[in-house]
């Protein structure tokens, strides 16, 4: 971790090795740890990684959210067109509207 982002003791790290950040991890038992009424995802590359993620937590019927200006991939098109297809199974938007949107 870069300095001062370093995770806090009590906060859980799950490493992935895939496109998708649920297969061959824990990372859906920590989210269900949790039990989240939202799954906010954000990260590198929109096309593939966060792309496969959000697809997943769809399927499995999480409120899926990404954050649309937390994302990147290695071009400002592929980056746009997976949001396209995105929109499509999750809500995406920026930093500042997910965050407006826990003040409802």
């Amino acid at each position: 971790f870069l300095e001062g982002f370093e995770p806090l003791d009590h906060e859980q790290v799950v490493t992935h090795t895939r496109n998708n950040g649920f297969y061959g991890c824990n990372l859906e038992e920590v989210v269900n740890l949790y039990r989240p009424k939202r799954l906010i995802c954000a990260g590198v590359s929109s096309a593939y990684v966060v792309e496969s993620t959000v697809r997943h937590a769809a399927d499995v019927g999480y409120d899926t959210w990404v954050v649309s200006d937390a994302c990147s991939t290695a071009t400002l098109e592929q980056h746009n067109a997976a949001l396209r297809a995105m929109e499509l199974i999750a809500t995406v938007a920026t930093k500042d509207e997910v965050l407006n949107s826990f003040a409802k």
